[in-house]
Protein backbone atom coordinates (compact mmCIF):
# COMPACT_ATOMS: atom_id res chain seq x y z
CA UNK A 1 0.00 0.00 0.00
CA UNK A 2 1.27 3.45 -0.98
CA UNK A 3 0.19 6.51 0.97
CA UNK A 4 1.00 10.02 -0.24
CA UNK A 5 1.38 12.55 2.57
CA UNK A 6 0.84 16.12 1.41
CA UNK A 7 1.39 19.54 2.98
CA UNK A 8 -1.36 22.14 3.35
CA UNK A 9 1.11 24.83 2.20
CA UNK A 10 0.62 23.43 -1.31
CA UNK A 11 -3.19 23.40 -1.29
CA UNK A 12 -3.58 26.56 -3.39
CA UNK A 13 -1.41 25.14 -6.16
CA UNK A 14 -4.65 23.54 -7.32
CA UNK A 15 -6.21 26.97 -7.83
CA UNK A 16 -8.78 29.21 -6.16
CA UNK A 17 -12.39 28.06 -6.54
CA UNK A 18 -15.01 30.79 -6.21
CA UNK A 19 -18.68 31.49 -6.84
CA UNK A 20 -19.76 35.11 -7.41
CA UNK A 21 -23.38 36.19 -7.56
CA UNK A 22 -25.21 39.46 -7.97
CA UNK A 23 -27.88 41.30 -9.93
CA UNK A 24 -27.88 41.34 -13.72
CA UNK A 25 -25.68 44.17 -14.95
CA UNK A 26 -23.69 44.52 -11.73
CA UNK A 27 -20.47 43.51 -13.52
CA UNK A 28 -19.96 39.77 -12.96
CA UNK A 29 -18.75 39.17 -16.52
CA UNK A 30 -16.38 42.13 -16.30
CA UNK A 31 -15.11 40.69 -13.01
CA UNK A 32 -14.26 37.42 -14.78
CA UNK A 33 -12.07 39.28 -17.27
CA UNK A 34 -9.90 40.50 -14.36
CA UNK A 35 -8.83 36.94 -13.52
CA UNK A 36 -5.31 35.72 -14.37
CA UNK A 37 -5.22 34.47 -17.99
CA UNK A 38 -8.98 33.79 -18.16
CA UNK A 39 -11.04 31.61 -20.47
CA UNK A 40 -14.77 32.31 -20.17
CA UNK A 41 -17.35 29.63 -20.92
CA UNK A 42 -20.26 31.93 -21.71
CA UNK A 43 -23.81 30.61 -21.45
CA UNK A 44 -25.35 34.05 -21.75
CA UNK A 45 -25.29 36.74 -24.42
CA UNK A 46 -23.61 39.23 -22.12
CA UNK A 47 -20.06 39.72 -23.36
CA UNK A 48 -20.52 43.23 -24.72
CA UNK A 49 -19.21 44.65 -21.45
CA UNK A 50 -15.78 43.08 -22.09
CA UNK A 51 -15.71 43.53 -25.87
CA UNK A 52 -12.45 45.50 -25.72
CA UNK A 53 -10.59 43.31 -23.21
CA UNK A 54 -9.26 40.71 -25.67
CA UNK A 55 -10.62 37.91 -23.45
CA UNK A 56 -10.91 34.42 -25.01
CA UNK A 57 -14.24 32.64 -24.59
CA UNK A 58 -16.28 29.62 -25.58
CA UNK A 59 -19.88 30.42 -26.48
CA UNK A 60 -22.60 28.03 -25.28
CA UNK A 61 -26.02 28.78 -26.75
CA UNK A 62 -28.87 28.21 -24.29
CA UNK A 63 -31.13 26.39 -26.74
CA UNK A 64 -34.41 25.45 -25.07
CA UNK A 65 -35.58 23.72 -28.25
CA UNK A 66 -32.56 21.44 -28.06
CA UNK A 67 -31.39 21.48 -24.42
CA UNK A 68 -29.45 18.24 -24.81
CA UNK A 69 -27.11 19.94 -27.29
CA UNK A 70 -26.61 22.94 -24.98
CA UNK A 71 -25.70 20.69 -22.06
CA UNK A 72 -23.42 18.54 -24.22
CA UNK A 73 -21.63 21.72 -25.32
CA UNK A 74 -21.03 22.59 -21.65
CA UNK A 75 -19.64 19.14 -20.90
CA UNK A 76 -17.46 19.40 -24.03
CA UNK A 77 -16.10 22.71 -22.70
CA UNK A 78 -15.36 21.02 -19.37
CA UNK A 79 -13.55 18.18 -21.15
CA UNK A 80 -11.58 20.75 -23.15
CA UNK A 81 -10.47 22.44 -19.92
CA UNK A 82 -9.60 19.08 -18.34
CA UNK A 83 -7.70 17.40 -21.14
CA UNK A 84 -6.66 19.63 -24.04
CA UNK A 85 -3.14 20.97 -24.41
CA UNK A 86 -4.59 24.26 -25.65
CA UNK A 87 -6.30 24.82 -22.28
CA UNK A 88 -2.93 24.73 -20.50
CA UNK A 89 -2.32 28.36 -21.46
CA UNK A 90 -5.26 29.53 -19.31
CA UNK A 91 -4.92 29.99 -15.55
CA UNK A 92 -8.59 30.69 -14.83
CA UNK A 93 -11.66 28.94 -16.20
CA UNK A 94 -14.88 30.92 -15.73
CA UNK A 95 -18.45 29.72 -16.21
CA UNK A 96 -21.03 32.44 -16.83
CA UNK A 97 -23.57 31.62 -15.50
CA UNK A 98 -24.70 28.50 -13.65
CA UNK A 99 -28.17 30.01 -13.25
CA UNK A 100 -28.66 29.72 -17.01
CA UNK A 101 -27.13 26.23 -17.11
CA UNK A 102 -29.47 25.03 -14.34
CA UNK A 103 -32.52 26.42 -16.09
CA UNK A 104 -31.64 24.64 -19.34
CA UNK A 105 -30.99 21.41 -17.45
CA UNK A 106 -34.28 21.70 -15.55
CA UNK A 107 -36.15 22.24 -18.82
CA UNK A 108 -34.63 19.04 -20.19
CA UNK A 109 -35.49 17.07 -17.05
CA UNK A 110 -39.09 18.29 -17.01
CA UNK A 111 -39.52 16.95 -20.53
CA UNK A 112 -38.02 13.62 -19.48
CA UNK A 113 -39.76 13.35 -16.11
CA UNK A 114 -43.30 14.70 -16.14
CA UNK A 115 -43.46 14.59 -12.32
CA UNK A 116 -41.44 17.51 -10.86
CA UNK A 117 -40.76 15.40 -7.78
CA UNK A 118 -38.28 13.56 -10.00
CA UNK A 119 -36.96 16.59 -11.90
CA UNK A 120 -35.67 18.69 -8.99
CA UNK A 121 -33.70 15.96 -7.15
CA UNK A 122 -32.16 14.94 -10.48
CA UNK A 123 -31.30 18.57 -11.18
CA UNK A 124 -29.48 18.87 -7.86
CA UNK A 125 -27.52 15.67 -8.58
CA UNK A 126 -26.56 16.56 -12.15
CA UNK A 127 -25.67 20.18 -11.40
CA UNK A 128 -23.64 19.05 -8.41
CA UNK A 129 -21.61 16.70 -10.63
CA UNK A 130 -21.09 19.40 -13.25
CA UNK A 131 -20.00 22.04 -10.72
CA UNK A 132 -17.62 19.63 -9.02
CA UNK A 133 -16.17 18.83 -12.43
CA UNK A 134 -15.31 22.50 -12.95
CA UNK A 135 -14.22 23.00 -9.35
CA UNK A 136 -11.83 20.07 -9.50
CA UNK A 137 -9.94 21.28 -12.59
CA UNK A 138 -6.34 20.66 -11.56
CA UNK A 139 -4.07 23.65 -11.34
CA UNK A 140 -6.78 26.07 -12.47
CA UNK A 141 -8.54 28.91 -10.76
CA UNK A 142 -12.27 28.45 -11.27
CA UNK A 143 -14.75 31.31 -11.12
CA UNK A 144 -18.45 30.57 -11.53
CA UNK A 145 -21.13 33.25 -11.70
CA UNK A 146 -24.80 33.18 -10.76
CA UNK A 147 -27.61 35.68 -10.78
CA UNK A 148 -28.93 36.76 -7.40
CA UNK A 149 -32.37 35.90 -6.05
CA UNK A 150 -34.26 38.22 -3.73
CA UNK A 151 -35.97 36.11 -1.06
CA UNK A 152 -38.46 37.55 1.40
CA UNK A 153 -39.63 35.82 4.57
CA UNK A 154 -43.43 35.90 4.52
CA UNK A 155 -43.63 36.08 8.32
CA UNK A 156 -40.96 38.66 9.15
CA UNK A 157 -40.59 40.50 5.85
CA UNK A 158 -36.81 39.98 6.04
CA UNK A 159 -35.15 40.14 2.62
CA UNK A 160 -32.13 37.96 1.85
CA UNK A 161 -30.08 37.69 -1.34
CA UNK A 162 -28.77 34.28 -2.41
CA UNK A 163 -27.43 32.72 -5.63
CA UNK A 164 -30.39 32.17 -7.95
CA UNK A 165 -31.03 28.46 -8.52
CA UNK A 166 -34.16 26.50 -9.43
CA UNK A 167 -35.14 24.14 -6.63
CA UNK A 168 -34.42 24.30 -2.90
CA UNK A 169 -31.91 21.43 -2.94
CA UNK A 170 -29.74 23.08 -5.57
CA UNK A 171 -29.99 26.47 -3.87
CA UNK A 172 -28.72 24.87 -0.66
CA UNK A 173 -25.99 22.65 -2.17
CA UNK A 174 -24.18 24.81 -4.73
CA UNK A 175 -22.55 27.36 -2.34
CA UNK A 176 -20.94 24.54 -0.34
CA UNK A 177 -19.00 23.36 -3.39
CA UNK A 178 -16.82 26.48 -3.50
CA UNK A 179 -14.22 27.87 -1.08
CA UNK A 180 -15.23 31.46 -1.73
CA UNK A 181 -18.79 32.72 -2.20
CA UNK A 182 -18.70 36.38 -3.15
CA UNK A 183 -21.69 38.72 -3.24
CA UNK A 184 -21.22 41.46 -5.83
CA UNK A 185 -23.17 44.60 -5.13
CA UNK A 186 -22.80 48.38 -4.95
CA UNK A 187 -22.31 50.80 -2.07
CA UNK A 188 -22.37 54.60 -1.81
CA UNK A 189 -19.16 56.46 -1.06
CA UNK A 190 -18.94 59.59 1.11
CA UNK A 191 -20.36 61.67 -1.74
CA UNK A 192 -23.25 59.27 -2.34
CA UNK A 193 -21.76 57.91 -5.56
CA UNK A 194 -22.32 54.16 -6.01
CA UNK A 195 -19.31 51.92 -6.55
CA UNK A 196 -19.09 48.15 -6.96
CA UNK A 197 -17.72 45.83 -4.29
CA UNK A 198 -17.37 42.17 -3.40
CA UNK A 199 -18.66 41.12 0.00
CA UNK A 200 -16.78 38.08 1.26
CA UNK A 201 -18.34 37.42 4.68
CA UNK A 202 -21.96 36.67 5.50
CA UNK A 203 -23.89 39.71 6.60
CA UNK A 204 -27.40 40.89 7.24
CA UNK A 205 -29.43 40.13 4.12
CA UNK A 206 -26.89 38.19 2.06
CA UNK A 207 -24.78 35.02 2.03
CA UNK A 208 -21.00 35.03 1.48
CA UNK A 209 -17.97 33.16 2.78
CA UNK A 210 -14.19 32.94 2.56
CA UNK A 211 -12.72 29.64 3.74
CA UNK A 212 -9.19 30.99 3.32
CA UNK A 213 -9.84 33.73 5.92
CA UNK A 214 -7.47 36.00 4.01
CA UNK A 215 -9.96 38.45 2.50
CA UNK A 216 -11.36 41.61 3.99
CA UNK A 217 -15.18 41.66 4.47
CA UNK A 218 -15.38 44.09 1.55
CA UNK A 219 -12.99 43.76 -1.39
CA UNK A 220 -12.37 45.58 -4.66
CA UNK A 221 -13.96 43.69 -7.62
CA UNK A 222 -10.66 42.49 -9.06
CA UNK A 223 -10.21 38.71 -9.23
CA UNK A 224 -6.51 39.02 -9.95
CA UNK A 225 -6.03 40.67 -6.55
CA UNK A 226 -8.48 38.33 -4.81
CA UNK A 227 -6.74 35.21 -6.15
CA UNK A 228 -3.31 36.58 -5.24
CA UNK A 229 -4.45 37.23 -1.65
CA UNK A 230 -5.96 33.77 -1.23
CA UNK A 231 -2.90 32.03 -2.66
CA UNK A 232 -0.58 34.08 -0.47
CA UNK A 233 -2.55 32.98 2.59
CA UNK A 234 -1.96 36.31 4.32
CA UNK A 235 -4.57 38.86 5.32
CA UNK A 236 -3.86 42.07 3.41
Amino acid sequence: MTIEVRNTNDVHENGVKALVYGDSGIGKTTLMSTSPKPLIVSCEAGLLSIANTNTPYIQIDADYENPEKSLQDIYDALEFAQESEEAMQYETISLDSITEVAQVMLFQLKVKYKDPRHSYPMLADEMGKLMRGFRDLKGKNVLVSAKSARMEDSDTGTVTYKPKMPGKELLFDIPYIFDQVLFMTSMPDEDGIEYRVLKTAKGYGFDAKDRSRTLQPIEEPDMGKIIAKVKAGVIV
